[in-house]
């Protein structure tokens, strides 16, 4: 791309186009490094967790707002039922990168036109938060392997932008912080995905 850029002069809109491929792949790059780094610091045990009451209703609505674009393309209806306030004690941090990476997953791969839900469900003293959404393309055998590092259902037809990082970051993520992520296919269908 870059090389392109810099070898045709004469055609300003190809330049242009080239060095945009540069920069997406430079986000994407730096997105697979960060990443990387976070989840090397959390098997080095070198990551602080803190606890503090944090409103996981508020963190929910915020990062709903930043994913809507992805919800509208994709005709999406996002059914949020956590109130806020909904105070939880945790790491603010590690719950909004685990909640993000969980919606924007559900909201990537829920099939076009469904819906994605978020609710609160108590159990004894702990809170779990169920993100789910429909899907025509996992099976049972791949709830295993959705966590691993860079896991692809389909490597063909991946989308470039997904490092196929976030769901293995949540998951060390949370069990550093005392928490668990797992997934689950119900639904009568068995196409529920949470």
């Amino acid at each position: 791309g870059s090389e392109v850029a810099l070898r045709d002069g004469k055609d300003p809109e190809a330049a242009r186009r080239a060095l945009a491929t540069v920069r997406d792949v430079a986000a994407r790059m730096g997105r697979s490094v960060a990443m990387l780094l976070e989840l090397a610091r959390l098997e080095m045990g070198a990551v602080r967790v803190e606890r503090a009451p944090v409103d996981l209703g508020a963190l929910l609505a915020e990062l709903l707002r930043a994913h809507e674009p992805t919800a509208v393309a994709r005709e999406l209806r996002v059914l949020n039922t956590v109130a806020t306030p909904a105070i939880v004690n945790g790491d603010r941090e590690v719950l909004r990168i685990v909640a993000s990476n969980l919606l924007g997953n559900a909201l990537h791969y829920a099939t076009p036109a469904s819906a994605v839900s978020c609710r609160l469900e108590r159990e004894g003293e702990r809170w779990r938060l169920v993100v789910e959404n429909r899907t025509d393309e996992l099976e049972p055998a791949d709830l295993s392997s959705l966590a691993q590092p860079f896991w692809r259902k389909d490597r063909a037809r991946s989308d470039r932008d997904r490092t196929g990082l976030g769901l293995a970051l949540s998951r060390a993520l949370a069990e550093v912080s005392g928490c668990a992520l797992a997934f689950e296919l119900a639904g009568e269908s068995g196409k529920t995905f949470r």
